[in-house]
């Protein structure tokens, strides 16, 4: 109920800024940042193509792309060990996965470790560490955010880098 809460107040919220505010004016970088320029370059590269001739470059893209996700889909589903998903194709050139890739996979290796030592039951047992290590982090930037909004109110301090 907090996160569906929260995730639609923040929706609202966001169009409210948008709408009210100029969002656009805020200096936001979901407003002004990378997914503007993503969205230009892509409207350049539409516009700037030349729809008339055809172009053998994309077909190749296209059926490799299509290969690629069936290959992964097929090891997916007929090998039980393999890690890849095919959906992770579609999220390769976002920010995103740059940004969280070696959490992911810091994760992934301490699921996988410990996993191969205590099984089950181990894994079990660490849940409330890792949900501590979460509730921590949170508040610990929480927390950093007050400090900063009583002590430097015009000229607060990045504290979790985006």
């Amino acid at each position: 109920m907090a996160f569906a809460s929260g995730f639609f107040g923040s929706c609202l919220f966001i169009v409210h800024l948008g709408y009210n505010y100029a969002g656009q004016n805020l200096g936001l970088s979901g407003f002004s940042g990378s997914n503007i320029r993503t969205y230009d370059r892509m409207v350049s590269a539409i516009v700037g193509a030349d729809k008339t001739v055809f172009d053998p470059g994309k077909i190749a893209v296209w059926v490799f792309g299509l290969g690629q996700a069936g290959l992964l889909m097929l090891l997916r589903n007929r090998v039980p060990w393999w890690p890849l998903h095919p959906l992770g194709l579609a999220f390769q050139k976002m920010s995103g996965s740059r940004v969280y890739a070696f959490s992911i996979f810091l994760t992934w290796a301490s699921k996988l470790i410990i996993l191969r030592i205590g099984g089950i039951s181990l894994y079990r047992r660490c849940i409330p560490l890792f949900f501590g290590l979460v509730i921590g982090y949170v508040v610990g930037v929480g927390v950093s955010s007050v400090v900063d909004f009583t002590f430097f109110p015009e000229d607060g301090h990045s504290v979790h880098g985006w």
